[in-house]
């Protein structure tokens, strides 16, 4: 079973979703990579039943979220900790979510302790700094010990000590054999822990795979004056080539740089330079947000 992305589409006020498609595995870390405004929170907010898309399925072991019974005992989340009651305690934010949503409340003191906050369990969710709040929504995600979670940008706004601490949380998550889909617009916050990504923008999934696969994309990178042609002449030859940059071709298959010399010169395209090229996941990423 997984949280399944099934071809989600859905349109409102110039946005739109177009056929999302990836999945998330129980026991790994997916990032959900992309611009801020490119679709990664409203992608979330259909999978939680907050938006209804009009084609696809996002689905939880096989269910919707707004099909289920009890859907913070299968998925936790935290998308963001300001609609939090700032005049409850923290213990109490906890024990109102346990009582309306018929969860263990005896869980509340152990999860308290684990997220670091049993010292500040006593004091107003409107006192605590925005790590805490950060930290006390981690714990409300925990409450129904779900096999699923889903974090919207959970390291925004945290100072050095707490970003070090969440990633070493996700990782014992994982370890825990949680599936977790992880959404963020930094590269950095993502690679550090992610056994895999899925890339967006404007709306469409551009990349999925593992950061390896990503890291190893190498091949010959021509430098050509004509870009959209180049990879249009490859592709017909049924050469791999994407763009690369504002004026380079990434040549992922096996070929050396003889016969793609040949192949751009009896085209007549000019270039500057072919060479060798190492595998680099920072290019990778924005060379699949600027192809869209």
């Amino acid at each position: 079973m997984s949280i399944s992305f099934d071809n989600v589409s859905l349109s409102y006020s110039g946005f739109s979703l177009n056929n999302i498609t990836f999945n998330v595995s129980p026991g790994e870390i997916v990032g959900f990579l992309g611009p801020n405004g490119s679709g990664k929170s409203t992608t979330l907010r259909v999978l939680l039943g907050l938006e209804t898309p009009q084609s696809g399925d996002a689905l939880i072991e096989g269910k919707a979220y707004r099909d289920m019974n009890q859907p913070l005992r299968t998925v936790g989340s935290l998308l963001d900790t300001t609609w939090m009651n700032g005049a409850q305690r923290a213990e109490d934010y906890l024990r109102w979510l346990a009582l309306s949503n018929d969860l263990d409340r005896s869980r509340i003191p152990t999860l308290l302790e684990r997220v670091g906050l049993a010292s500040a369990s006593r004091r107003k969710v409107s006192k605590l700094s925005l790590g805490m709040r950060q930290r006390l929504g981690i714990a409300a995600a925990l409450l129904g010990d779900p096999p699923y979670l889903v974090f919207d940008e959970p390291l925004n706004g945290l100072d050095p000590e707490g970003i070090r601490w969440v990633r070493t949380l996700l990782g014992d998550l994982r370890d825990e054999g949680r599936g977790i889909l992880l959404s963020s617009h930094i590269l950095a916050e993502v690679s550090s822990v992610a056994d895999r990504v899925a890339m967006i923008a404007h709306g469409s999934i551009v990349g999925v795979g593992t950061l390896a696969e990503f890291e190893g994309e190498g091949g010959l990178l021509a430098v050509v004056e004509d870009q959209e042609r180049a990879i249009t002449l490859l592709a017909d030859r049924g050469v791999n080539a994407r763009a690369h940059g504002d004026d380079g071709v990434l040549i992922t298959d096996d070929m050396g740089a003889r016969e793609v010399t040949r192949i751009l010169l009896d085209a007549d395209i000019p270039f500057s330079s072919i060479s060798q090229h190492e595998g680099d996941l920072e290019r990778a990423f924005f060379d699949r947000l600027t192809q869209k």
